[in-house]
């Protein structure tokens, strides 16, 4: 009888374990004549690199069971979007864009990483918190956070261009492995909203990259 009531609580446990198995869905698809690409993800890893052939190329992965994904094509605009079916905010995907130059894009993430690579591009890029690294850029890069923290490594590349680093004037910060040739505060009704500007000159190719942040750290590092 003891044995009997000894093996209860491990029959119950027995039972209750559930086991899940992700299943996990890819994409491979290419695009021609694309001038515009929107990619809003939960919170995903971005790549974006160089395509060869002149088309887009889009290599994603994703978890079908957590992650919705709808993808359109109109008149040259690519859209792809994650929708969360559990609402928990913490579905992790990867998504990899090889595009020709002279093309814009816009990425949108909670929570990810953002690597550019080998293009002459516009990129306008959101995240909660997210690290960005890039090398051999050129073009336009605009990298915000609302919040968290913004880091942005240089990867060792020699970067010729204009960087400039914002952030909020009460309760932000910017970090950089060197001074800045100027230092100023826009205005924007009161001290709450300001915002602190700082702007550095590596050359004069055209490259311009901005890094800004409402209340977190915008950091840079070589």
């Amino acid at each position: 009888m003891k044995l009997q009531q000894s093996l209860l609580p491990i029959a119950i446990l027995l039972v209750s374990i559930q086991f899940t198995f992700a299943q996990t869905k890819t994409i491979q698809k290419s695009y021609n004549n694309i001038q515009k690409i929107e990619l809003d993800v939960i919170s995903g890893n971005i790549e974006i690199g160089a395509s060869s052939n002149g088309q887009v190329l889009l290599d994603g992965e994703y978890d079908s069971d957590q992650v919705q994904v709808s993808i359109t094509n109109n008149n040259g605009k690519l859209k792809i979007k994650e929708k969360s079916k559990s609402r928990r905010m913490n579905e992790a995907s990867s998504w990899t864009l090889k595009v020709p130059n002279d093309i814009m894009i816009r990425t949108n993430t909670a929570s990810g990483n953002v690597e550019v690579e080998d293009v002459d591009i516009e990129l306008f890029s959101n995240t909660g918190s997210g690290n960005y690294r890039f090398e051999n850029f050129e073009g336009f890069m605009k990298l915000n956070t609302g919040s968290g923290n913004s880091s942005l490594e240089m990867n060792g590349f020699k970067f010729n261009g204009e960087l400039v680093m914002q952030c909020g004037e009460k309760s932000g910060n910017i970090s950089a492995p060197f001074s800045f040739d100027k230092e100023e505060v826009i205005e924007r009704g009161g001290r709450n909203n300001n915002m602190i500007r700082k702007t550095k000159s590596f050359g004069t190719s055209g490259t311009k990259i901005q890094v800004s942040t409402g209340s977190g750290t915008a950091k840079i590092s070589k």
